[in-house]
């Protein structure tokens, strides 16, 4: 009978979870325009002609290291395989924002906090009009 309702219990706040990412996502899609996700972040600095990529085999496994520094902001992506370890955004003298794939795996797909300096450099227009949120 326990096993049974901790079983249910375990369902019922995976559940919760689920519903509480659902509104949270519908939330910031209503409320913010200019949002850009972690993945689009990250394919955009891969991507980008002036990224530097450096590639290292560690302990048999590969790591790509991505840098591009664009009018004054410093990105840098970090990745095994396909998977991104950690990305970082960093402008000089504001916030920097990142993501590490040990502590924020779940908002690989969820809307990045940025710094107001970013949205003022209009590097969030340019991220928009070439990927589809």
């Amino acid at each position: 009978m326990n096993n049974l309702l901790s079983h249910l219990a375990q369902k019922a706040q995976t559940k919760i979870n689920q519903a509480v990412e659902y509104v949270k996502d519908k939330v910031t899609t209503i409320m913010a325009t200019n949002v850009v996700t972690v993945q689009q972040m990250a394919d955009y600095i891969t991507n980008h002609v002036e990224t530097t990529q450096e590639t290292q085999e560690l302990l048999g496994l590969k790591f790509s290291f991505y840098r591009l520094e664009k009018e004054g902001v410093h990105y840098y992506v970090e990745m095994k395989g396909s998977h991104i370890l950690q990305l970082d955004i960093h402008i000089a003298g504001n916030h920097s924002s990142s993501y590490r794939s040990y502590r924020d795996s779940s908002i690989l797909q969820s809307p990045l906090e940025l710094p107001e300096a970013f949205y003022l450099k209009n590097h969030i227009r340019h991220l928009l009009e070439h990927e589809k949120i």
